[in-house]
């Protein structure tokens, strides 16, 4: 009888033991669980983030703008009120000057990713480029066609030299014929839906942009964007 109760007992401790073990497997599953999925959580806010800076830029907005005189005034109503019209689907303008700053960013970012940002050689074998499975950004500025117009196209590579830096700021200008007053160039996005030839690019392996492109507006949408939205005045660069 005693030894009956002792294997009772036994098979007792070890009926609890072995739940207490299942109990702690379940649970160390599931926290392993939800610490991956916050893991994971965390990776796709920074990809989206990062992938924010340049992408920020893709889209329109619409503005309700002032309508303004020949000499860049603010035209006002006889209450004295500023009259106001609605431009809308105005691609999101980027000026030269947002371009060199995400050029810059693109290299800085090749570079900690120990990418070549010197080599403009296609033939070098340390020449790097767009692959869907590499992490190397590439920027270009495109014609109308989205061909990529000779001598800028990689500027994450071209925009190391001071060289080409400055030239680009001093030609990206353009001047008013009637006031002879010199205006920025103003680009945009380039958009294309064509899963042969997508822009702006992502990664579907890591999700992070690797290609974008920029093209100049049009004169239609420069003058809306200058001589409304912004006002003349606000854009001489005399």
């Amino acid at each position: 009888m005693e030894n009956a109760s002792k294997a009772l007992i036994i098979a007792g401790s070890f009926l609890v033991g072995m739940i207490v073990l299942s109990i702690m497997v379940v649970l160390f599953s599931s926290f392993g669980d939800t610490g991956t999925k916050i893991m994971q959580s965390i990776q796709d806010t920074q990809i989206a983030e990062w992938n924010n800076t340049f992408l920020k830029y893709v889209g329109t907005e619409n503005y309700n703008v002032p309508i303004r005189d020949e000499f860049g005034n603010k035209r006002t109503d006889e209450n004295g009120n500023v009259i106001t019209t609605q431009v809308n689907d105005l691609p999101i303008a980027l000026t030269v000057y947002d371009i060199v700053t995400l050029a810059n960013y693109a290299r800085q970012t090749n570079i900690n990713n120990d990418f070549n940002v010197d080599t403009l050689d296609t033939m070098d074998p340390e020449f790097d480029d767009v692959n869907e499975g590499s992490l190397y950004i590439r920027l270009d500025i495109v014609n109308s066609n989205g061909n990529s117009i000779r001598g800028y196209d990689h500027l994450e590579k071209r925009i190391g030299s001071d060289d080409f830096k400055n030239r680009f700021l001093m030609e990206q200008s353009q001047r008013d014929t009637l006031s002879n007053t010199k205006f920025a160039t103003l680009y945009r996005v380039y958009i294309n839906d064509d899963d042969a030839n997508k822009q702006p690019l992502v990664s579907e392996e890591h999700k992070r942009l690797i290609h974008m492109q920029f093209v100049e507006y049009t004169n239609d949408q420069y003058t809306i964007y200058y001589q409304t939205v912004q006002g003349i005045q606000n854009f001489r660069i005399e």
